[in-house]
């Protein structure tokens, strides 16, 4: 769900409303010759995908947050206003399916968070039950430095 409320697909949320949770997945070629966006909400499930069928670039800045990911928003956004009985309340709608479990990173590290993590810096990740990590990659407690910059 980061890429749609704090990554590369937030321009979804002018035309779907933030009471239809949305997870999803951008992407761009090399030389921006194709862009796409896939994304999901408890209900559905659609992609977009636009290129050229001999491939040359789209534009220079071409992205699928800025060009796919609106076009999904629009398209999904029909929908539900077609189907106004799908939309139910936003808390009730991500639940994990069975075998997936749930654990709290940290932004700054990419690391399972610490005691030491700051709220602004952690966030939910899910995996299947067996494949999450089992201890800290990095020391929490380490200080790192950079030249003269000590972080």
């Amino acid at each position: 769900r980061d890429v749609v409320e704090r990554g590369t697909a937030t321009s979804i949320r002018r035309h779907l409303p933030a009471t239809i949770p949305v997870a999803g997945k951008t992407g761009t070629t090399n030389d921006n010759t194709d862009v796409w966006f896939i994304g999901m909400t408890p209900e559905l499930v659609a992609g977009v995908w636009l290129g050229f069928d001999k491939p040359k670039t789209i534009t220079t800045s071409a992205g699928g947050g800025s060009l796919a990911a609106p076009i999904w928003a629009r398209t999904i956004a029909r929908y539900y206003e077609a189907n106004p009985r799908l939309t139910v309340a936003k808390e009730t709608q991500w639940q994990p399916p069975t075998g997936v479990i749930s654990g709290e990173m940290d932004r700054g590290t990419g690391d399972l968070a610490t005691d030491v993590t700051l709220a602004e810096q952690r966030y939910t990740e899910y995996w299947i039950e067996g494949t999450e990590p089992a201890e800290l990659r990095l020391d929490p407690w380490k200080i790192f430095s950079r030249g003269a910059l000590i972080f």
